[in-house]
């Protein structure tokens, strides 16, 4: 059971405590801002970390955000507890598939505040003894929020300095049965058309709008004929509203004035929402870039389409082939036939791989060494791989999974995979060769990610991920071996 709070005295601050290694996907930047935002309002709360994160020192400097370093597992409930805190707060941004920390924090009395995403909102919901919230929430509103759950009359305001105050929503779920799990209530809060960055909340009989989040990613496809096919998730939608969530396919503004994009798609406009929707890409004339905008609601960032993208005409070059006229028959003169010249070595094929690095940008590395910021925990959010010799540009091919889940479809040497100032790492690639290439040499390869895992070495377009869900990329590591040739 959650221990009693004390009221708090009038030079006291509420006391918010995290626990764990508080990295990127377990939300320190969101941490980051809410002690930033405490500071900057003069709020009376303080965060304490039980454990380190991504980096201390910024917490520091806020005045309202402190860690205790790094601990065993058997200190973990003593040490919560010795911090005398009035709350837990697990602030990941990414699904959780159990969380520790939540175990950790109900087994030393608290009761914890946080996103209604994975494990952590199933066992809060099933178990009582939290409160979750929206994944969207700004910094200020989740001040507000945690303000709100500790004490009702403390004085707080809004974020632009409006001196009323705000309040969520909230219903109670019906407490748990479970004697594993504590006693109390879970708090779901649901924010209806407001927030604390506006200071005001609409009013009850104004007509609720959709709240959307939308994200971009750009494909960059050789001339060829290409499918886009809804295979699972969505649904149809009510006449008249939205559907969420839902994909758009574009061509891209940017494209040379050469090459052609032509789309026929099984819904107007070019929209994917339900099982089936399909659309069909002619490119033509050269290469172009289409972009792929997806929207989803704020409040169900998990609920995803999963589409497949595949190429559905032959290789590159086959039908514009196919298509030529034949020239006309020439006389042939007989002549001998020459005999066989033994093929020279193969010469090992060289590339380069551009890595777009978290708060770095766009660095350039040699196959054989690691590409990225290794060790610094900073993940690749886009690479692109570009043969310099031995090799072209269409038998080397490669993919990469995002961390929302987005997998990117096979993209053809030089063009770029991932994405660029969304702020969204790559959890995963592959990497294959197609063609003469794939006939005498493999292209090995190895990830490092930013929990300090190491994968195994895979070839042949196998998947390359950490055995942490999540976990971000920050090294590429590709050679580029001959194969071992039958005597």
């Amino acid at each position: 059971p959650a221990a009693a709070r004390p009221p708090r005295g009038p030079d006291r601050r509420w006391r918010v405590c995290t626990i764990g290694a508080v990295g990127i996907q377990k939300g320190y930047e969101v941490l980051l801002a809410c002690a930033r935002d405490a500071a900057a309002r003069g709020l009376p709360l303080e965060f304490v970390v039980v454990g380190f994160s991504e980096e201390d020192p910024p917490l520091f400097e806020t005045g309202h955000g402190f860690v205790t370093g790094r601990f065993t597992e058997e200190e973990a409930v003593a040490l919560v507890r010795a911090q005398e805190a009035d709350i837990a707060f697990l602030p990941s941004i990414s699904p959780e598939t159990w969380c520790y920390a939540l175990s950790t924090a109900w087994k030393a009395g608290l009761e914890v505040a946080a996103f209604d995403l994975g494990a952590m909102s199933e066992r809060i919901r099933q178990q009582g003894g939290g409160h979750l919230l929206p994944p969207s929430l700004e910094p200020a509103t989740i001040n507000d929020t945690l303000l709100g759950i500790l004490d009702a009359h403390t004085p707080h305001g809004v974020a632009i300095g409006q001196s009323s105050s705000f309040r969520p929503d909230y219903r109670p779920s019906v407490p748990a049965v479970d004697s594993d799990g504590p006693d109390g209530c879970c708090s779901i809060f649901q924010f209806h058309g407001g927030s604390s960055m506006i200071g005001s909340v609409a009013s009850a009989e104004a007509q609720q709008s959709i709240q959307i989040k939308a994200t971009a990613q750009t494909l960059a496809l050789a001339p060829g004929f290409y499918s886009l096919i809804v295979t699972n998730g969505g649904g149809a939608a009510a006449a008249g509203e939205f559907p969420l969530p839902s994909v758009q396919l574009a061509p891209s503004p940017g494209n040379h004035a050469g090459s052609s994009v032509e789309m026929i798609g099984s819904v107007p406009g070019n929209w994917l929402s339900k099982p089936g929707d399909t659309i069909i890409i002619k490119v033509s004339g050269g290469p172009a870039t289409v972009i792929l905008s997806s929207y989803k609601h704020v409040d169900r960032p998990n609920a995803l389409l999963s589409l497949q993208f595949s190429r559905i005409d032959d290789t590159p070059g086959t039908q514009q082939a196919a298509a030529a006229p034949a020239p006309v028959a020439a006389p042939v003169q007989s002549a001998p036939i020459p005999a066989p010249v033994q093929a020279p070595s193969a010469v090992r094929p060289r590339a380069e791989i551009l890595a777009h690095v978290q708060r770095q940008g766009d660095l350039r590395f040699a196959d054989s060494t690691w590409a990225g910021a290794v060790g610094q925990r900073l993940w690749i959010e886009a690479f692109s791989i570009t043969p310099v010799e031995g090799i072209a540009p269409e038998d080397l091919e490669y993919k990469g999974l995002t961390a929302n889940g987005w997998e990117t479809p096979w993209i053809t040497g030089g063009g770029m995979c991932g994405s660029r100032g969304l702020g969204t790492p790559l959890i995963g690639f592959s990497i294959r060769l197609r063609g003469a290439a794939a006939e005498r040499f493999d292209c090995v390869y190895e990830g490092a990610f930013v929990s300090g895992y190491r994968s195994p070495a895979g070839q042949s377009g196998s998947p390359c991920r950490s055995d942490a869900i999540g976990d971000a990329l920050e090294g590429i590591l590709l050679r580029f071996v001959e194969k071992q040739r039958p005597y």
